[in-house]
Order: structure tokens, then sequence, then C-alpha cells
């Protein structure tokens, strides 16, 4: 599923729904996103 960046922002939602923001999955997906959006950012 990597680049499916839709999707990964329905997961941060989710988990931070269940689990809150202070998970580690959460910090770990959200630190995912951004890189990913940044690279984006920068074509």
């Amino acid at each position: 599923m990597a680049g499916n960046l839709p999707k990964a922002k329905e997961h941060l939602k989710a988990l931070d729904g269940l689990r809150g923001s202070g998970c580690p999955e959460y910090g770990d997906l959200k630190k995912a996103v951004s890189a990913y959006e940044s690279k984006q950012a920068g074509n």
C-alpha cells in the first residue's frame, strides 16, 4: 500500500480515534506521511 497518501491519512484518523495520538504507531505513520508529503512537494 506504499504511496497511498489518502489511505495513510485515513489510518491516522482511525488510530487517533482508537488509541490517541500518543501511541507509537500513530507517531510512526505521522512521520512517514510528513516525509512523503515533503518529498512530493520537492518534485
